[in-house]
């Protein structure tokens, strides 16, 4: 009988954790989309839909990529690590990359820092038509990939296939939010300066 109890009591504790973390999840998220600094970055679709998780929007980003002219020529960043990337809004209203740390600069008051996680430490620069890159910059040309938690964004179902066919005809572009330890949100996605969808705060 106590056996039994205290099996009980383990699984309703084991329940009570989880449903505690979701719950941190969704007030973290909301902190982030109603008190984070907003930032538009260029967007385009990548594969627009996983059968079973419903439909989304693979994205990748110009700051998916950065080159020599952000992290420097001779960077001892490795696939895994952390990155830390300054954010500064252009002429055209999008931000993008133009300095990266290790750490988080504390020191840097002009932009907005956004976290990520290196997936490449030795991306080779390539023009391809209908992707994303920086800036040309001299062959060879070696930067880093990183992914900031943005690249997967949910949208109606039966959507991601319209937006899919968008790339190449439309301006894309997603409204972030990012906290001031560098955590970012996607906000909005917006087609040709106009908001498609927002996102719900829960």
């Amino acid at each position: 009988m106590i056996l039994r109890i205290s099996v009980v009591h383990g699984l309703l504790l084991a329940v009570l954790l989880q449903t505690a973390a979701l719950v941190w999840m969704i007030i973290d998220r909301s902190l982030i989309l109603t008190q984070g600094a907003e930032v538009r970055l260029k967007a385009q679709p990548v594969d627009p839909r996983d059968l079973f998780r419903g439909d989304f929007v693979v994205l990748n980003y110009e700051i998916s990529w950065l080159g020599p002219e952000v992290v420097g020529h001779n960077h001892k960043y490795r696939a895994n690590d952390t990155i830390f990337v300054a954010l500064r809004k252009q002429p055209d209203d999008l931000w993008t990359a133009v300095s990266a740390y290790p750490s988080y600069p504390s020191d840097d008051k002009q932009s907005v820092i956004i976290q990520g996680r290196i997936t490449s430490s030795k991306a080779r620069w390539r023009a391809r038509a209908g992707r994303l890159q920086s800036p040309p910059c001299p062959d060879p040309c070696y930067g880093v990939r990183v992914s900031y938690g943005l690249e997967n964004y949910f949208v109606p179902e039966g959507e991601g296939r319209s937006l899919e066919k968008l790339r190449n005809q439309s301006r894309i572009e997603i409204l972030a939010a990012i906290s001031d330890n560098g955590h970012g949100a996607i906000k909005a996605l917006i087609v040709d300066g106009t908001p498609a969808y927002v996102e719900p705060l829960f």
